[in-house]
Formats: structure tokens, sequence, C-alpha cells
């Protein structure tokens, strides 16, 4: 009976011993892919705030060019041209941080549900421990 046990643990053991380790693979590949989305968006941020700052240069140009010419409507026609398409960039961007805020939402999430996965798989640490300092 003593050796089926031994059998029974030691079989017990190997299953435990695989499926932590598969589990942590899988646990890394989310992490990695959770990295790679962070980083994508964060070079993503980047380029939207250098078009911004040009966009801004150029409406500020545009003002300095319509305060020396005093054409009348032609002008205001330009001017509200140019509010209209700054106003519909500062649309589109706050549409993208939204965006950018759901990805860093789920990534907190992601990360959440590898921690929890951590916290669950320590009690079979400690067995997994205890057999393997029972065994020496």
């Amino acid at each position: 009976m003593s050796i089926a046990n031994n059998e029974d643990f030691k079989q017990i053991y190997e299953n435990l011993e695989e499926k932590s380790k598969t589990l942590c693979t899988e646990l890394e590949e989310r992490l990695i892919i959770i990295t790679a989305t962070v980083k994508s968006l964060k070079t993503d941020i980047s380029l939207e705030k250098q078009l911004w700052k040009e966009e801004i240069q150029k409406t500020i140009d545009l003002e300095k060019k319509i305060s020396k010419h005093n054409h009348g409507d032609y002008i205001e026609t330009i001017l509200t041209k140019a509010l209209k398409k700054n106003n519909d960039k500062i649309q589109n961007e706050i549409v993208y941080k939204q965006q950018l805020l759901e990805a860093e939402n789920m990534c907190n999430l992601e990360m959440l549900k590898i921690k929890n996965s951590l916290e669950c798989l320590a009690p079979l640490q400690a067995i997994v421990e205890e057999w393997n300092y029972c065994d020496k």
C-alpha cells in the first residue's frame, strides 16, 4: 500500500508540475503580448503628440498671417476652416485617448488575472515544495 501511495503521489506531483509549467508558459506569453501592446501604444501616442504639435504650429502660423492681412470674409472663411479642422483633430485625439485608456484598462485587467493565477498557484507550489522536501 505504501508503494502504491508513493506512486500515486509521484503521479500527482508530476501532473501538478506539468500543469504549473504550462500555466507559467501561458502567463509569460500573455505578459509578452501585453508588453508589446503597451510599447506600441506608447509609440502611437508619441506620434500623435508630434502631429498635434505640428497642427498647433500651423494654426499659429495661420493666425499670424491673418493678423498681417485683414481681408474680411475671405480670411474669416480660412480661419473658420482652420478652426474646424483643428476641432476635428482634437475630437479625433479625444476618441484616440479614450481608446488608449480602454486598452490600458484591458492591460490592467489582464495583469490582475495574471496575479490572481499566480496567487492560486501558491498553495500548489507549497505542496510541490513539501513533496520535494519529503522525497529527499
